[in-house]
């Protein structure tokens, strides 16, 4: 048998009604203290009903159960509307890395690309001989 005080059925609807309150509203944080808040109850008693939730099986509050149905083990204790703009500042970040990739790359492909020009222009006869082609790459003859 516990020794701590038992928790009245008003406080467990209390918290009953606050967990109902999480539930509807996806900017609330998924923790107890948010609980306690929204119940207007103290620390100690929130906890103490828990503890009490645990300790008789086949209470009909439920509390600790529909507590975990609440809270998202992906996302820890944020309310749904921070974790999807978690989750959101997470893709931005993986696509930019991405848009800087293809950056890169594309300016590769237009050195080459003009690399291949300047090329077909020094082959070209009506080419200007006052242009001289610059070589780019690992090969090219280095000035000393």
């Amino acid at each position: 048998m516990s020794r701590s005080k038992r928790v009245s059925d008003n406080a467990l609807e209390r918290i009953s009604i606050a967990l109902d309150r999480l539930a509807a509203d996806p900017s609330l944080r998924r923790t107890k203290i948010e609980v306690e808040r929204l119940s207007g109850l103290s620390h100690d008693a929130v906890a103490r009903a828990f503890r009490q939730e645990a300790e008789e099986p086949g209470s009909k509050w439920q509390l600790a159960n529909r507590f975990q149905q609440l809270v998202d083990p992906e996302h820890g204790r944020r309310s749904p509307h921070d974790a999807a703009l978690h989750e959101a500042k997470r893709t931005l970040q993986e696509k930019q890395a991405e848009v800087t990739r293809l950056e890169h790359d594309l300016d590769r492909y237009a050195m080459a690309l003009y690399a291949y020009y300047l090329t077909s222009q020094s082959r070209d006869p009506q080419a200007s001989e006052e242009t001289p082609v610059v070589p780019i790459g690992r090969n090219r003859p280095r000035k000393r």
